[in-house]
């Protein structure tokens, strides 16, 4: 059984959570900059702050509803969701790296956000309701995610819900400094590469503990989760090789 006492896997929870939420966090601040910049910063940063609060309340509602949860069910179940979040994310990662989808155009989000609120008719009152609950609803919307991930990873064994949560809260601590140049074109590459190194870490924790679940023994935690990273980012890496070497010249790319 995993101990979540031992350091790589202390240090990768709070890597993968930071990883997660970095990305998902990156596409949230675009949007309510844009909400602060059309519709004033105080609704902004209320809708923000609801937000952030429901998601801590739904955070601490799923580490409460696991509590009674026998443990090899438990790693079953979060087991399972981070596969699940895991390889979801491997994929969007390959897909991307072979232009088959479109890498994520921040500034393009941005200025998109920008003429649907400036379209939007302005409230009469001092305080735009709209604009703070569009923002609730981008934090919640794709803050979800990143709960899962976060409960997911923490809740498996005791001692790793903090670095799950630090990394998290480190991820958002980052991105707000960054706010005035995170949606620039150059940082699509970067988003992507993070969310290979996400996809790729949570692909290892879920096969690990959804192998616990089953009652797999792992006579080396520590060294099968690398073993089992280095294993999906090689495989990752090697497919998208192989799909550019078989394309011919100037061919179209994969749909």
């Amino acid at each position: 059984m995993v101990q979540g006492s031992d350091f790589a896997h202390v240090g990768a929870v709070a890597i993968a959570s930071f990883f997660a939420s970095f990305v998902e966090c990156i596409e949230v601040l675009a949007v309510v900059l844009a909400l602060a910049l059309v519709r004033g910063r105080s609704a902004a940063l209320v809708g923000s702050l609801a937000g952030f609060l429901v998601l801590f309340f739904a955070t601490w509602i799923l580490v409460e509803s696991l509590a009674g949860v026998p443990v090899s069910t438990e790693h079953l179940i979060v087991g399972a969701l981070l596969l699940l979040f895991g390889l979801r994310w491997l994929r969007e990662a390959m897909l991307r790296s072979l232009r088959a989808i479109p890498l994520h155009d921040l500034a393009a989000l941005y200025a998109k956000e920008v003429t649907a609120l400036e379209a939007l008719k302005r409230s009469s009152s001092a305080f735009d309701v709209t604009a703070a609950v569009r923002a609730m609803r981008i934090v919640i919307f794709d803050g979800v995610e990143v709960v899962f991930i976060v409960v997911a990873l923490g809740a498996s064994e005791s001692g790793l819900l903090a670095p799950a949560t630090a990394g998290a809260v480190l991820a958002a601590l980052v991105i707000v400094p960054l706010g005035f140049v995170f949606y620039r074109p150059v940082a699509a590459p970067l988003i992507n590469s993070l969310k290979l190194a996400a996809g790729v870490l949570l692909s290892a924790f879920g096969t690990i503990w959804a192998g616990d679940g089953i009652g797999a023994v792992w006579p080396r935690p520590d060294a099968t989760l690398i073993a089992l990273a280095l294993g999906y980012l090689l495989v990752a890496i090697g497919y998208v090789r192989m799909v550019r070497r078989g394309r011919p010249a100037g061919g179209r790319e994969i749909s």
